[in-house]
């Protein structure tokens, strides 16, 4: 190589690990995201029958899930609340449902990056919050009346505690207000029950292996609150919207078909794997991000297991889920998914640029391959206006 383009592309390099550069990834996050809301599309259809919902419902209904239409589509009781208030003392105009979701989305994007420096090393932190940021389902749903923003942003929440249990000494204190966190996300994101189930039973089980007794007991009393919160939950909530069969009908292609291990439910795996990096991650080149997902997973497993199997156990409770037939894996259901995905998949893309790919060209290339798909998807929301079941000149007409 050219000493001049060796000086170059060495510059480039210190550039995209410098905190310039995190901040204008973080900034275009934000841009996109905020250029999406400022469209104020009309409500579509499932977003109008959850705000008839909101709107019928009030809040004591709301919180003690009664009066509930059980053909309708439904939420988090946190979320539904939130929006109550919102439309109490702002209205109940596009821009004022749509503020939840942008605010969760919004508070998403800035919380990834510490997230990201906890969980990976320094040169896949820019890849991660890249892959974050840029994430078209993301964009997409932070203008949506839907919890999905939230359960993202929720799981960041969870993570970043997680991170902190497994870093600090936890005393009494601590105990409490980890206990009260984890049991409050459960009525915020009905996700958020894989992500805190996931990241205790990982903490707690490497507590007992470590033989580090207090910090299990610890543990175990924040499971037992996180316990009492769902069970409160699933006996006031989970057991009218198990009756909804409309919804049962709609995600049944979501459900690993019976019985697990028949060719169908290996085909309906491997298409619900794939599918996760295309729909939920918003990736074109689906084979290749799953393959450096993979990648990443071995690469954070073989330098810290606790690390890896946090990051996985969320993925692989959703999984169990689906193969009950308990919750859909598919599409914005999963997308609680994406913080993992992306630390997972950065790690990857890191190591085979550092063992594999010496010149620069090679770089380009996986860039390009991995990227263009979502900086292509991000052009588009900058550079139109988007239109989808657009109601608002057929009610001026009317």
């Amino acid at each position: 190589m050219d000493p001049s383009l060796k000086i170059f592309w060495r510059k480039c390099s210190d550039f995209v690990c410098s905190r310039q550069f995190l901040f204008v990834l973080i900034g275009i996050g934000l841009l996109l995201r905020l250029k999406y809301y400022s469209e104020n599309l009309s409500l579509w259809l499932d977003e109008a029958a959850l705000v008839l919902e909101i709107l019928r419902r009030s809040f004591s209904e709301i919180f003690l899930v009664t009066n509930y239409n059980r053909y309708s589509p439904t939420a988090p009781v946190g979320f539904l609340l939130l929006e109550k208030s919102v439309i109490a003392c702002l209205g109940s105009s596009e821009w004022a449902l749509r503020l939840v979701p942008l605010a969760c989305s919004v508070s998403s994007v800035f919380l990834f990056l510490p997230l990201a420096k906890k969980y990976v090393r320094v040169k896949a932190v820019p890849v991660a919050l890249a892959l974050f940021a840029f994430a078209g389902p993301l964009i997409y749903y932070s203008a949506q009346v839907k919890p999905y923003s939230c359960d993202v942003l929720v799981a960041i929440f969870v993570f970043l505690g997680a991170a902190h249990i497994r870093d600090a000494q936890l005393g009494p204190g601590h105990t409490i207000v980890v206990g009260v966190i984890a049991a409050v996300a459960l009525w915020f994101s009905y996700s958020a029950l894989f992500v805190v189930g996931g990241t205790l039973v990982v903490l707690l089980a490497f507590a007992l292996v470590e033989k580090r007794r207090e910090k299990s007991i610890l543990l175990f009393w924040v499971a037992c609150l996180a316990g009492a919160s769902f069970l409160t939950m699933y006996f006031n909530e989970f057991a009218q919207i198990s009756d909804n069969s409309g919804l049962y009908q709609m995600w049944q292609k979501a459900f690993m078909p019976w019985p697990i291990g028949s060719w169908a439910s290996l085909v309906w795996l491997q298409e619900a794997f794939l599918n996760m990096f295309r729909e939920t991650l918003g990736l074109s080149w689906a084979p290749l991000a799953a393959g450096l997902f993979i990648l990443g997973a071995v690469v954070v497993f073989r330098k810290d297991r606790e690390t890896a199997i946090l990051l996985l156990s969320p993925l692989a409770i959703a999984l169990a889920a689906a193969m009950a037939h308990k919750y859909p894996f598919s599409g914005r259901l999963v997308l609680f998914l994406v913080p993992s995905l992306a630390l997972l998949m950065a790690e990857g893309i890191v190591y085979v640029i550092d063992k594999f790919l010496k010149r620069p060209t090679g770089v380009l290339l996986l860039s390009a391959a991995v990227f263009f798909y979502p900086v292509q998807n991000a052009a588009d929301v900058l550079s139109r206006t988007h239109v989808f079941e657009e109601a608002k000149p057929v009610m001026r007409y009317l």
